[in-house]
């Protein structure tokens, strides 16, 4: 064999080797098998499936069913759509329909749901609340010291120290007598507390006129000028009381705490009177009613907690609110409609409580029955507040010309030969069984009159005259304030010695009744006060906003 023979034997062999070995390294090779061309239903392979499956044997009737389904789903689609559109377009209706209602009429009925809640029915609400220990509200009194008693006795300008405050709280109790179909009759019991951690103690002891002892001395000798027989016997009589008055040991001027001033205190003198009556009524000798049905031998004298618990007179208010009348207005008092001692207007005892005041208030002023003051309390409207930041009111201040003689409106209180023997206070006898007692602002405040009259006062308008803060929409005070003062009529009383004595109307104490409603009505009163103010406007606000999202919902599926 040859050299290039050999030689190209083993370069064959080489190659055969390496592609051997390339062949066991390298990756196994992808054989790529084309994919067949789309068949459409004219292949007769496909289109002979097709045919089997559906049970057409026919090409022409095939094409004709499947395009009559494609028809049918098109029409079903568009059923569907103009289906799904009516739905859309009546909600969208509905909506709208329904805001635009609840908008003008959301007013008559929310105050229609409120006014039917205002009534005093058997199992109403109302009913059932002031009939249980409800309303708490504060008292706050403020005693009158003599500083100079002697001196006053003797001719001289009283002049007066305050002490206080005493603070009581009071709960409230309406006690149902009758259910008439207009009105209904129940009396009326107060609960006091005292509230030592806001007070002056009650050992507080000052120096005072014997009010007891004056009141029945001014009534003995009111009862000596009205009637005949007396004044003929009056010097009888004076030696009688005299005498009455040595043997009980009373004094004109007396050390008094202010426990005895509040919560009463047994007048010795009384029993005694009690005694003196009897055989005067054996004589033919009237006395006025309200002397005659009190207990004097178990009398307790007293500014007013003294009567804690004890029923009041009989009350007979309205029950709803209709023909001129206001829910919880006043019809009679003791069973009477008017007080006989009052000119007219002023003789009449009507109009509202105190506790509401009309829905959707807006008159320039307002006024309630108070019968401890013996006449209506008029407020004039003064500004506009948010009560606690939460709730809208209005605030009705006290009118100061309230005791003045002068003003129209109050001649017809003067029980006085001249309106300027009224200037400054009002006669509260006919409400008071005729005790000598008249009712002012505290400190005489608005009279200069009254008060020229004592030394002592700092009359103060932000202190002592009061306010109602009334929420407008319900009508119903949520806070407030209201002082009076109360004070005896002082004169000379030639039947003890007491001839000196200037004519005065001397402070005895004043008080202040407040109120404030509480948590959690205060929370129901501010969701039905923004409902009034606000409620339509966040109806159709809500209507407006949900009617926009279904029209884009709307027009996006279109």
């Amino acid at each position: 064999m040859s050299r290039s023979s050999k030689l190209s034997k083993s370069v064959n062999q080489s190659i055969h080797l390496f592609d051997e070995k390339s062949s066991i390294i390298s990756l196994p090779k992808i054989k790529v098998i084309p994919l067949p061309e789309p068949i459409g239903h004219h292949e007769p392979f496909l289109d002979g499936i097709i045919r089997k499956m559906s049970g057409v044997s026919n090409l022409e009737d095939f094409d004709s069913i499947l395009r009559m389904k494609m028809l049918q789903k098109r029409k079903q689609n568009r059923f569907w759509r103009f289906l799904k559109l009516i739905i859309e377009i009546t909600i969208i209706s509905t909506i709208v329909l329904l805001t635009l209602y609840s908008y003008l009429f959301f007013d008559p009925m929310f105050n229609n749901a409120i006014e039917s809640e205002l009534n005093f029915d058997q199992n109403s609400r109302m009913a059932i609340m002031l009939q249980n220990p409800s309303l708490p509200y504060t008292i706050k009194y403020y005693l009158f010291g003599l500083k100079n008693a002697h001196d006053f006795l003797r001719g001289q300008r009283p002049v007066l120290v305050e002490y206080g405050p005493f603070v009581y709280r009071v709960n409230t109790k309406r006690t149902i007598n009758k259910w008439k179909s207009q009105t209904v009759e129940f009396t009326e019991q107060a609960f006091f507390h005292f509230d030592p951690d806001h007070s002056l103690p009650l050992e507080t002891e000052l120096t005072v006129l014997n009010y007891p002892l004056l009141t029945a001395l001014y009534m003995v000798k009111s009862m000596m000028k009205e009637n005949s027989i007396l004044g003929f016997l009056s010097p009888v009589v004076q030696n009688v009381v005299a005498n009455v008055i040595r043997s009980s040991g009373e004094k004109i001027i007396v050390q008094r705490k202010a426990l005895d001033l509040l919560d009463g205190h047994r007048v010795k003198f009384l029993k005694n009177v009690q005694r003196i009556l009897k055989p005067l009524k054996a004589l033919g000798i009237t006395f006025n009613s309200e002397l005659e049905n009190m207990d004097l031998e178990h009398y307790s004298y007293g500014f007013g907690p003294q009567n804690s618990g004890q029923k009041s007179e009989l009350y007979e208010h309205f029950r709803h609110t209709k023909s001129g009348h206001l829910f919880d207005g006043i019809y009679k008092v003791a069973g009477k409609r008017k007080l006989k001692d009052f000119r007219p207007p002023c003789n009449e005892m009507n109009g509202s409580s105190g506790l509401y005041f009309g829905m959707h208030l807006t008159a320039p002023e307002i006024s309630f029955f108070n019968h401890n003051v013996c006449r209506k309390i008029r407020l004039i409207k003064n500004h506009t507040h948010y009560h606690q930041s939460l709730i809208k009111v209005v605030r009705y201040s006290v009118d100061i010309q309230l005791f003045n003689s002068t003003n129209k409106l109050n001649r017809c209180y003067c029980l006085q030969s001249k309106l300027s023997k009224c200037q400054g206070w009002i006669d509260t006898s006919p409400c008071l069984g005729q005790l000598k007692v008249g009712s002012s602002f505290p400190h005489f405040y608005n009279s200069l009159r009254r008060q020229e009259t004592v030394k002592g006062l700092q009359p103060d308008y932000s202190k002592h005259i009061g306010y109602l803060d009334v929420e407008p929409n319900i009508g119903m005070p949520i806070n407030g304030r209201i002082a009076i003062q109360f004070n005896m009529h002082v004169s000379s009383i030639p039947i003890i010695g007491l001839k000196s004595i200037r004519s005065t109307m001397l402070p005895m104490f004043w008080a202040e009744q407040s109120n404030t409603i509480q948590t959690p009505m205060i929370y129901w009163l501010m969701i039905i006060s923004i409902c009034f103010d606000y409620g339509k406007h966040f109806i159709l606000f809500i209507g407006t906003f949900i009617t926009l999202i279904w029209f884009y919902r709307f027009f996006k599926h279109l």
